[in-house]
């Protein structure tokens, strides 16, 4: 076997389950390592938030992990294989830790969805890009969490209220009394 790998799977929500399938995210990621020769030590595989970096304990597990593999480690760089930039991080603090490890030549991080491989020989364009993709990963969580607060306050304007009832009381759909 050759390197080092890791694979990354994450989805945001249970409820992605159903497009983002941590299973299948798996099964690609393995395929991908054995196509490459890659001896993969550890999957990471969770339901995360992306955009908040204090909340991300299973994230930052797989971050020291990192971190404690490659300074041991002489086959370097360590390969980090997940599908796209989104299933990665959604904030710059995660983006900038990352990147370090890119370009100290730690990390090299396959997008297998893209086909991009971010190592320390990648250019400018290649950060900048991360970069970009980062900051609309960010813009699409912020967004979301913006629109549900919009759809949550215009439920109780309209005397519903705006998630499940609570204990002891019905959830019943409109047009769905007596079915």
């Amino acid at each position: 076997m050759g390197f080092n790998a890791i694979i990354l799977c994450r989805i945001s929500d249970q409820k992605q389950d159903d497009g983002y399938s941590l299973d299948a995210q798996e099964r690609i990621g393995i395929e991908y390592c054995h196509k490459n020769s890659f001896e993969i030590r550890k999957i990471f595989k969770f339901v995360e938030t992306g955009s908040k970096s204090n909340k991300r304990t299973k994230f930052n597990g797989m971050m020291d992990f990192i971190q404690e593999l490659t300074s041991k480690e002489k086959k370097l760089p360590l390969h980090l294989v997940v599908e796209k930039p989104d299933r990665l991080t959604r904030n710059f603090t995660n983006r900038e830790q990352l990147q370090l490890f890119v370009m100290t030549g730690k990390l090299a991080i396959h997008y297998y969805k893209d086909r991009r491989i971010l190592d320390r020989n990648c250019g400018p364009a290649d950060i900048f890009t991360d970069d970009m993709m980062t900051s609309v990963s960010k813009y699409i969580a912020l967004n979301i969490a913006r629109e549900t607060r919009k759809g949550m306050n215009e439920k109780a304007r309209n005397c519903y209220f705006p998630g499940h009832a609570p204990l002891g009381y019905k959830n019943i759909r409109d047009g769905q009394v007596n079915k």
